[in-house]
């Protein structure tokens, strides 16, 4: 994990965060049509039963949605900040390594 780089890094940190937003979806609407087939949609279809869970597919995220200014800056500070923790624990690792 030392090794990679942080732009690699973030990367796979963001494929991993939508990875798992996946699969919790997955299991609520797993969740959902067995209680669909249990009787819970009433007289509504799957879909418009989803839709009132708000499970349908068209669902946003927040990652979606357009962003301002000053939150772009705020999460690229943070980035920073992160990069720079990352850079520490590194150069401690090999200094470790070397003595």
């Amino acid at each position: 994990m030392f090794d990679l780089p942080y732009s690699r890094f973030c990367q796979l940190q963001e494929l991993l965060f939508k990875k798992r937003e996946e699969e919790i979806r997955e299991s609520y609407v797993l969740q959902a049509f067995n209680a669909f087939l249990m009787g819970a949609g009433q007289k509504k279809n799957l879909k418009q039963f989803l839709k009132h869970l708000g499970l349908d597919e068209k669902k946003t995220t927040p990652q979606q949605q357009k962003m301002s200014r000053e939150e772009a800056k705020k999460i690229a500070q943070r980035n920073i900040a992160n990069a720079q923790q990352i850079l520490l624990l590194d150069r401690m690792n090999r200094k470790q390594k070397e003595g």
